[in-house]
């Protein structure tokens, strides 16, 4: 009878360690969607933002020279 029940913890034990690896499987492929939903996300935003960002360059080319000699020289002197 002994016997009986180290079998039965045993395979218990089996279970209880393939659930726990299954959970941790699961939660792992669900993150892996969460970060590549948001990373997808984030290359949409960015791709609408240079898209934007070149549409006004063009529609006002010397207010962005004027704003990137500005940034430019704000810059150096930062460096400084």
């Amino acid at each position: 009878m002994k016997q009986q029940h180290g079998i039965n913890l045993k395979d218990d034990l089996q279970d209880l360690g393939n659930a726990a690896k299954t959970i941790a499987s699961d939660s792992l492929h669900s993150a892996q969607e969460k970060i590549s939903g948001v990373y997808e996300r984030g290359q949409d935003k960015i791709a609408d933002l240079g898209s934007k960002l070149e549409d006004r360059t063009k529609k006002y080319p010397l207010q962005s020279l004027l704003i990137a000699a500005g940034v430019g020289f704000v810059l150096g002197l930062m460096k400084r």
